[in-house]
């Protein structure tokens, strides 16, 4: 299986390998959104992880499936807060700088804990 994002969709795609017919090049540029390691002696097939319940699941399509989460209703300021290292924004109902771990703009762990206010949404 080949697993891929959608470009004009952002919706996560499988594909058959035998199933492929063909390939073209673009001209599009690429920033790839996960790291993916591959060795010559890997059939592609990534570890699996074991969760409660029995039932186990690719570590690599836990990256695709966005995680679901409950909002509360907005009262107030929204302030925007962008990283000083990799420059991902963030919205936030407070003004602090702190930050916890995120991924880069291009898919990458950032190792920065320390933003900067950029402005304020109303």
């Amino acid at each position: 299986m080949l697993y891929a994002v959608r470009v004009d969709s952002g919706e996560p795609r499988s594909y058959r390998l035998d199933r492929i017919q063909g390939v073209e090049v673009t001209g599009q540029g690429f920033v790839p959104r996960y790291v993916i390691e591959l060795s010559p002696t890997d059939p592609g097939i990534p570890p699996t992880t074991g969760r409660s319940g029995g039932s186990t699941r690719s570590s690599f399509l836990t990256g695709f499936r966005p995680s679901v989460r409950k909002s509360r209703p907005k009262s107030g300021p929204t302030y925007v807060i962008q990283c000083s290292l990799c420059g991902k924004k963030f919205e936030r109902t407070t003004q602090s700088g702190r930050l916890r771990a995120h991924k880069s703009p291009q898919g990458w762990n950032c190792s920065g804990r320390t933003g900067f206010y950029i402005g304020t949404k109303y």
